[in-house]
């Protein structure tokens, strides 16, 4: 079997441990390995021969690239380097060879791929899986003009029919469609994955069973089951790289991936870099995570608190003007009463001089009666 990477010093670990996972499962396969490159430093050659000569029936070829041959690339997204069009020059630079699996750096293998290899392609150019997850989130494949969403495959896995390639000159057609003809094939802000899309646009493909490449964040979002060959470490779920409320299955197929790691450490005593260095930014990533919901959830308790001391605060105005209404309003019953006690005064004062009237009418009523007689 043919197997082809693309790789940089910054990508080699994740490469030497998708390549280790390959040779794992396929022991008794007898695998050319090509390693597309723009300038490997010899430490990271020697890891891959290292591996290489660990196993009879691995054997790496180096095939280095000048970047600049590439120089008319426009790369719109900066996750997206120009080494990762350095996989559709396979066909012009492996003559020699009619058909290679093509793999992306961040893939596992964890199921033989005899079976994949040996796919009938016969007449079309590629074999891929279809990319549910790109379809699904962004709407702008329904704007591009012969793009077949429904067909829409994903270029981290590809079964490559070299000699087709060839034989029809796809290197060339792929960019040209790259370059000049880009336009004319995807409208400015259309171009999300231009290589991807321009390779959907471009070759005839063959879809093949998901299995073959599943890209580990779906497996968050689609309930079927999956039994993968290959993993694919896509999107968001990179090596080591823990999310918070990570599936069950995503968190298997990390630990997994931490697994085939530790035992090609043991294996050709590489000094893990990149992603011992990307683990620990993974664990302080989700220590910040964790202060940070903390100190969300203490400003939540804070705003809490505030709001109860308003309410306290209002309350206890409420009390305040109560009491003082209370206050007033024995005043008004005080002065109510002392009305009422003068008016009581008044009244007893008007009986006595009524009282004293009536005695003094009396006694003028007798005074003349005794006159008259």
């Amino acid at each position: 079997m043919n197997i082809v990477f693309s790789t940089d010093d910054a990508g080699a670990e994740m490469c030497l441990t998708s390549l280790f996972s390959i040779i794992a499962n396929n022991r008794d396969a007898s695998l050319n390995v090509y390693v597309l490159e723009s300038g490997l430093s010899h430490v990271n050659k020697d890891y891959f021969l290292r591996l290489a000569s660990r196993f009879p029936t691995v054997h790496i070829d180096f095939v280095k690239i000048d970047g600049k041959v590439l120089s008319d690339i426009a790369v719109p997204r900066r996750e997206i380097s120009v080494q990762a069009y350095f996989r559709y020059l396979t066909p012009n630079l492996l003559r020699e060879v009619d058909r290679a699996l093509y793999l992306d750096i961040d893939t596992l293998c964890v199921k033989p791929i005899a079976g994949l290899y040996s796919t009938n392609i016969d007449g079309y150019h590629v074999a891929a899986v279809r990319d549910f997850q790109v379809t699904r989130r962004y709407e702008v494949f329904d704007r591009i003009v012969g793009l077949n969403r429904t067909r829409y495959f994903n270029t981290g896995v590809l079964l490559m029919n070299l000699a087709q390639m060839r034989e029809d000159d796809m290197t060339a057609r792929f960019f040209f469609n790259a370059t000049e003809n880009r336009r004319a094939l995807i409208s400015k802000g259309l171009d999300v994955f231009v290589d991807q899309t321009i390779a959907n646009l471009t070759f005839r493909s063959v879809l093949l069973d998901r299995r073959n490449n599943v890209l580990l964040e779906t497996l968050v979002s689609d309930l079927r089951r999956v039994d993968p060959v290959i993993v694919h470490y896509s999107g968001l779920y990179k090596p080591f790289r823990r999310l918070d409320g990570d599936d069950a299955r995503v968190k298997r197929y990390q630990d997994l991936y931490a697994e085939y790691y530790r035992q090609l450490v043991e294996l050709i005593d590489v000094r893990p870099q990149r992603l011992a260095a990307e683990a620990l930014i993974s664990v302080i990533t989700q220590y910040r995570r964790l202060y940070e919901a903390r100190c969300e959830k203490i400003a939540a308790q804070k705003e809490i608190l505030e709001s109860r001391e308003h309410v306290i605060e209002s309350q206890q105005k409420t009390i305040d003007d109560q009491a003082v209404h209370s206050r007033a309003q024995v005043e008004v019953n005080e002065a109510q009463a002392k009305v009422i006690e003068d008016l009581r005064r008044e009244n007893a004062a008007l009986r006595s001089i009524r009282g004293s009237a009536r005695a003094l009418g009396a006694g003028l009523r007798r005074r003349l009666s005794a006159r008259g007689r």
